[in-house]
């Protein structure tokens, strides 16, 4: 196992861009393992609808990023008090939604930290009655990568506001997140660092239970291979265009008075448009522009 040096600063796209980097170039004979910190962002699923996981409207007030991740599964809260983990392996079918298997070192460097967690099927590790940690896969079945998220010190108020769902949401044909109560795994400690120290206690910890990671840093040319890969990830086409159906009643201000519309949008696009308590009265200026002009 390979551990990637993650210099702090990135944002997340870049991120994003580093995870596909590892698994579709970087040292393809090599087993990875990535952990980072992120600023504020809502990473959702490759499979799913933002406005049915978030409300864009409330991220872009807060000046939070909405992102979309290669992998499937349900969205996640990133701030500066979650760390995320990532293991990059050869393609495997009987680890391939094993997530025990990936899990069972993460909770054994937890334990010997000082936090007592648990793996609680089919994917994610909980303390008490509280989700510390969600995970998702992708692979292209030459590699793979299972990568999850650990609530350390994040804002839980937070995470709350900006995993709740767009008010309106009628029909979405996007993969739903699993919502379970959060916790913080600092609260079990009674002397938590701050994140980053923690995050380098957890990456050694981790690194011993795996049998020692040897460290390997990206050249400067590799670096700007992900930034040309970032583009995609900040890109409109990526986030916004490979949304699945959905229809939401929205309430939008029409010369001074507020109109509650019927939307159906394809791709990010809106595709019929109409009164919601008058579905025969069209609205055809709306067809055609990209539902997030209207935030």
């Amino acid at each position: 196992m390979r551990l990637v040096d993650v210099p702090p600063g990135a944002d997340p796209a870049v991120h994003l861009a580093l995870e596909e980097f590892c698994v579709k170039i970087l040292a393809p004979d090599s087993d990875l393992l990535l952990v980072y910190v992120n600023p504020p962002a809502v990473i959702v699923g490759r499979h799913q609808v933002p406005p049915a996981e978030t409300d864009p409207g409330f991220l872009q007030s807060k000046g939070i990023d909405l992102l979309r991740r290669l992998s499937g599964g349900g969205a996640v809260f990133h701030d500066r008090g979650n760390i995320n983990f990532a293991f990059v392996t050869g393609y495997d079918r009987r680890t391939f939604h094993n997530y025990r298997h990936f899990l069972s070192p993460v909770i054994e460097a937890l334990r010997c930290l000082g936090i007592e967690a648990r793996f609680t099927p089919p994917n994610a590790v909980f303390i008490g009655g509280g989700k510390i940690s969600g995970n998702a896969q992708f692979s292209d079945m030459r590699r793979m990568i299972t990568h999850g998220t650990l609530l350390y010190r994040t804002d839980l108020a937070a995470l709350q506001n900006a995993l709740r769902p767009a008010a309106g949401m009628i029909e979405s044909r996007g993969v739903p997140s699993a919502r379970s109560p959060v916790a913080n795994a600092g609260e079990n400690l009674s002397d938590a660092p701050e994140t980053n120290h923690f995050r380098d206690r957890f990456s050694s910890a981790l690194a011993a239970v795996l049998g020692g990671c040897r460290p390997l840093a990206l050249a400067d040319d590799q670096w700007r291979q992900v930034a040309c890969m970032a583009r995609r990830y900040r890109s409109w086409q990526w986030t916004w265009g490979r949304s699945p159906t959905f229809v939401q009643d929205v309430v939008l201000s029409r010369k001074g008075a507020e109109t509650r519309v019927r939307l159906s949008v394809e791709g990010g696009i809106i595709v019929r448009a109409a009164h919601a308590d008058r579905p025969a009265h069209r609205l055809p200026g709306l067809v055609g522009r990209r539902y997030d002009d209207l935030l």
